[in-house]
């Protein structure tokens, strides 16, 4: 994990752009602050789908399962729909 700001360029949509610039004027901080203090949030959030992802030992992002695991009936079934 990171532990030092990184720099980098998103592309966000114009509502969220809005969000993000009048949350971080309204704090008086820089958009980059603004922007990572509301993804903090919402990974706080009860119910939040960011609230599943942990991370393993190596690293990598785990997410919690959520639904029915696959079976191979379900894989053939839907290879089957391809071909059709």
């Amino acid at each position: 994990m990171h532990n030092e700001p990184m720099r980098t360029t998103v592309t966000i949509d114009d509502e969220a752009y809005r969000v993000v610039t009048l949350y971080a004027y309204a704090k008086n901080i820089t958009l980059g602050a603004a922007l990572s203090e509301l993804v903090k949030k919402a990974s706080t959030v009860k119910n939040s789908n960011f609230s599943r992802i942990e991370t393993a030992p190596n690293g990598l992002p785990v997410f919690q399962s959520r639904g029915e695991p696959l079976t191979d009936e379900m894989v053939n079934a839907a290879q089957e729909d391809d071909f059709e």
